[in-house]
This record gives structure tokens, sequence and C-alpha cells, in this order.
């Protein structure tokens, strides 16, 4: 159960790096488990099968950690709001869902579950996370409550390339500064 472990891990490490895309690694999964399963009728003889079953195995591990990585990630996701926010404009409006509030010092943290982007007027599905920080809050806001709020998007700083990408992270996350007007 070790190596399988560490294959899976592997994958993850190497997605994390390479970014493989997504079809490559399901045909990889698929051509291991088409010849794993063949391995009888092509050469029954000429290898040793348990050594080539095993390493198919590690090779589908492998793959499935990389593939674990590619599921979480917005870019292969269609219906994630990261596609439909426009860089270009000011402000956008969203209605999503309260999942936690954190009241700090100065600022109250709201994490929100996005249900809705409106685009041209128009309301759409989309699915996404954000957090917003408020200076106040309304006092009946409560977890579960579904609100519209209009919010700005602002750009993180190019972080070292070597170092962790914080503006990727915030990307990815669509953490969103509000303009502190809840509707």
């Amino acid at each position: 159960m070790l190596l399988p472990s560490l294959a899976f891990i592997l994958g993850i490490i190497v997605q994390n790096f390479w970014s493989l895309e997504m079809g490559l690694l399901l045909t990889l999964i698929l051509l291991a488990i088409i010849v794993n399963f063949s391995l009888d009728k092509i050469a029954p003889k000429l290898f040793n099968k348990l050594f080539w079953q095993n390493g198919l195995l590690l090779l589908v591990f492998t793959c499935l950690g990389a593939l674990r990585i590619c599921v979480e990630d917005p870019v292969y996701n269609p219906t994630h709001i990261i596609h439909f926010l426009d860089q270009t404009k000011d402000q956008v409006v969203l209605k999503g869902i309260v999942k936690e509030i954190e009241t700090g010092e100065k600022t109250t943290k709201v994490a929100l579950s996005i249900n809705q982007i409106e685009i041209n007027d128009l309301w759409f599905e989309k699915k996404g996370k954000t957090i917003l920080y408020l200076d106040s809050v309304p006092s009946k806001l409560q977890i579960f409550d579904e609100i519209v709020c209009k919010v700005k998007i602002f750009p993180s700083p190019k972080a070292n390339p070597y170092a962790f990408d914080y503006a990727k992270f915030l990307f990815e996350k669509t953490f969103i500064l509000p303009d502190m007007s809840l509707k």
C-alpha cells in the first residue's frame, strides 16, 4: 500500500510543477488499463507479467494523483466563475450564500459560495467561492443567507517566479474585494 500512495503523491507533485493536460492523464490511464488487460494476449511468456502489471498500476496511481489536482483546478471546470469575470470591468454583481461570518477588530470576513453572476443584465448559474472583507455588516446577516453584492476585482502583485504565486492562488480561489455595499 505504500508504493501506490507514493505514486499518488508523486502525481500530485508532478502536476503542481508541470501542469499536465487532463486529456493526457486520462489517455495514459486508459492506455495502461488496456495494456494491463491485454498482457496475456500480447506476449504471455516473454515478459514478467507481474512486474509489468505492477508498473502499470503505479503509472495509473501517478496519473490519478495528477488528475486529483486537475479536478480542483478551476481552469478545467467550465462553470467556474473565473471563466466569466471580465478583468476590464470595474465591478461585477454576484449572488451567493453566506457560508461563514468571522468578525475581527476592523473588518468582518464573510465567506460566500457564489451561485450566480450578472452579465449584461442577465443572471447566469455559475459556481465559485470568495471571501468578502466588509467594514460593516448588516446586523441581520446570518449563515445560509443569500446575498447579492457588487464587488470589485483586484489584481495581486507578481511574486518571485520560483516562490509561492499569491496572484495565481487568489485567481484560482476567486478572492475578490467588495465595494462595501450589500443589497
